[in-house]
């Protein structure tokens, strides 16, 4: 399936789109769809971060916000998938161990992280600052890595078809 394919196959799509999220996406002059390396890669990197940063309701999230970010909505979907029911708990005990570590490191240089409690509520249990900080960690460095991983994957692919075109038939 060539990317021109894809394109028109696109283009039917956003052409079927219920009538408020099309006037919603005609409004910002940014196509969901868009598919270029840029687009793509914002994409990715968005649902990666959101798929760190989220727990429940990534893809609605992902898609709402790839109109404002110039990304490609079903790349920003699809990379949400990078956390799934499998893959959660190991991520979230590796965000335990180094948002630990993270914050004793910021501990041994002198920033302290203040204990959260909010007048009548229940105490933040004191897991919560660790895996978050490790979850803000792996969810910045996934962004960064997909980004810059899909961004590379397109120029490589693009070069590859430059250089079958200019091979010579026999």
């Amino acid at each position: 399936m060539s990317i021109a394919s894809v394109r028109r196959y696109l283009h039917r799509v956003e052409a079927r789109l219920p009538p408020r999220v099309r006037a919603v996406v005609e409004r910002r002059g940014r196509p969901l769809l868009a598919l270029n390396r840029r687009a793509v890669a914002r994409g990715a990197a968005l649902g990666v971060f959101l798929g760190f940063v989220i727990p429940l309701g990534q893809i609605p999230a992902a898609v709402l916000l790839s109109s404002t970010f110039r990304a490609n909505a079903v790349a920003s979907a699809a990379a949400t998938f990078v956390t799934n029911p499998l893959t959660f708990p190991p991520i979230w005990a590796s965000a335990y161990l180094v948002g630990g570590w993270l914050l004793d490191v910021f501990a041994g240089i002198g920033m302290v992280v203040p204990e959260l409690q909010l007048p009548g509520l229940h105490p933040v249990p004191p897991w919560l600052p660790k895996v978050a900080a490790g979850m803000a960690l792996f969810a910045t460095a996934g962004a960064i890595g997909a980004y810059h991983g899909v961004a590379l994957w397109w120029a490589r692919a693009t070069q590859r078809r430059w250089r079958l075109r200019r091979r010579p038939t026999v």
